[in-house]
This record gives C-alpha cells, structure tokens and sequence, in this order.
C-alpha cells in the first residue's frame, strides 16, 4: 500500500490522541509520501500542543515527542512545495472549498498519484480534507463512511 501521509495522522499518533490501532496504515504502508509542508505543521502542532503541559516538564516533553516525530519523518519522502503544486492548486476545481494548506497536501497527492504502480492512499484524520480528497477521486484512510472524526489539528 503506497500512503500519503498529513499531518492530523502524524501528530494524532505522536500526541497518543487516538488509540494505536487507528494508525495501523503507517506499518501497512510500503511507501509513505507527503508534502515538505508536513515537516513545518508537525513542529508548529508540536509547540502549540506542549503549551497545555506544566512549564516545568515542558521542554522535556517536546524534546521526547520531537524524537517521535523526527522518527516519522526519517520514514518518508517528500515534495517540495514548488511550480508543479502551484499548477495543480490552479488548475483543480475541486479544491475550491479547501483550506490553504489541505489544498496543498491534496495536490501533493494528486502530483504524486500518476507516478505510483498502484492507488495512493490519504491518511488523514481531519474530515474536512479526507471530503475534499474523496470528491477528487482519491482514496483515503479512513474513509468518512468509517466513521472517523476530525482532529483539532491538520
């Protein structure tokens, strides 16, 4: 299985917001891809998340969860965000209805998806770009008839 991976999926298993079967699609994947932007979402979520711990075990915390992230980032490649996004971006109707950074994550997926040997899953938690991703024809993890809710983050 070949996965794009976004951020809400990424920081939901770092963050233990969700329980760990829910992220079973990172050890299924054969191929996990995503967006440069990841990198920056992730460290942003990451701050933002450890301003609800004590200030006393904070810096200790994010530097444990940073080490899980960096984990999953080792594992990926990426795409820069770069002339070939920007056209998808322009050129999709379908991303109309999409906020900044889904529309980029979701045309990263569509660069991607013609140059895989087999369907490119979306692994989101967030409904509203698992929506978007879907009305584009793309598959996603899990999909909204799973029932999955949103995350606050992604």
């Amino acid at each position: 299985m070949i996965c794009y991976f976004d951020t809400s999926f990424i920081l939901s298993a770092v963050l233990e917001e969700r329980p760990q079967e829910d992220h079973a699609a990172w050890d299924q994947a054969g191929e996990r891809l995503a967006s440069d932007l990841l990198r920056f979402e992730c460290w942003a979520g990451l701050r933002q998340a450890a301003l609800q711990e004590p200030e006393v075990r904070r810096d200790e915390w994010t530097s444990n969860r940073g080490t899980q992230i960096d984990r999953f980032l080792d594992g990926m490649t990426f795409k820069s965000i770069d002339d070939a996004i920007e056209r998808i971006v322009r050129r999709e109707n379908g991303l109309a209805g999409c906020r900044t950074l889904d529309a980029i994550h979701i045309a990263t997926a569509l660069y991607f998806a013609p140059h895989l040997d087999e369907p490119l899953v979306i692994c989101s938690f967030d409904r509203r770009l698992r929506s978007a991703a879907e009305g584009l024809k793309l598959q996603t993890h899990p999909s909204l008839g799973d029932g999955a809710h949103e995350e606050r983050r992604g």
